[in-house]
């Protein structure tokens, strides 16, 4: 196959993604230091345009401020106004995550409106968040002019493929543990809402994964009960506290609360 330059190189990233997320449209903006602004460079699905947003204007600009990758399963459940992009993608639903590269901030990945169009979910943020790496590796080495001469469309798709492998991977062994935990396991983004649950959790609310995942730890649990979760530091990372809450069957339930903070690779906290 042959080589590929930058451009291409940018397009064919977007389709892979496009690919392994089931998205039909995505766009990256990248970040230029100088400005202090995010400047579109990669579409698919999208119209090319010469699109720059400041930091903190819109949902990538919010992104790119704060650092977190953001999902919005409704668009017009949220009351956006003025969103440029927004607007340009014509999006429904939206999956925006940031991109750095040893702490430092490259842009912004805006994914929008899967092909089945159903909303995006908390796998689909997981399985975006563990291709991050790569992509930014991949992003800048194309805008330092590092990409490699001999590089080609195979080798990148094969690369995405095998991260989105190791993530399933990674993500069938992480519920394989947690199964085996008799006590009930939770984790929750910074939101809380809940990513993940064990079958003692399942037993313990008389409802089911599927049930669970994706609602708030307050509808669940109870807003008390979330407010300690949140409220949560790497210091009290051993506590246990006795708290109660009534199951899907109106039971009382009175059960000992641990819990701490988790972080990603930047250090950054990503959920409890």
């Amino acid at each position: 196959m042959a080589n590929i330059s930058p451009e291409k190189a940018l397009n064919s990233l977007l389709v892979t993604i496009g690919d392994i997320i089931k998205i039909s449209k995505a766009c990256l903006l990248k970040f230029d230091q100088t400005q202090q602004r995010l400047i579109a460079c990669g579409f698919m699905g999208v119209e090319k345009n010469e699109l720059e947003i400041k930091l903190g204007e819109g949902i990538a600009g919010w992104v790119a401020e704060h650092g977190v990758c953001t999902l919005i399963d409704d668009i017009s459940q949220i009351g956006i106004s003025s969103d440029k992009l927004v607007e340009l993608m014509s999006a429904k639903s939206i999956l925006a995550a940031p991109l750095y590269l040893k702490k430092s901030l490259l842009g912004v990945l805006v994914l929008a409106d899967k092909t089945d169009n159903s909303a995006f979910n908390f796998t689909d943020r997981q399985s975006l968040i563990i291709l991050l790496p790569l992509i930014s590796w991949i992003i800048n080495n194309l805008s330092s002019n590092n990409f490699p001469n001999n590089y080609n469309l195979q080798q990148l798709e094969q690369q995405l493929q095998l991260a989105q492998a190791e993530k399933e991977e990674l993500a069938h062994y992480t519920n394989c543990i947690s199964q085996l935990i008799n006590c009930a396991f939770l984790v929750v983004d910074l939101g809380c809402g809940i990513t993940h649950v064990n079958k003692a959790a399942e037993d313990i609310f008389k409802r089911s994964a599927v049930d669970l995942e994706g609602k708030s730890l307050a509808e669940i649990l109870g807003v008390k009960i979330q407010r300690i979760v949140k409220n949560c530091t790497a210091d009290m990372a051993a506590a246990n506290q006795e708290v109660s809450f009534l199951n899907s069957q109106g039971e009382k339930i009175t059960v000992g609360l641990s819990c701490c903070p988790y972080y990603d690779c930047r250090q950054k906290q990503q959920g409890f």
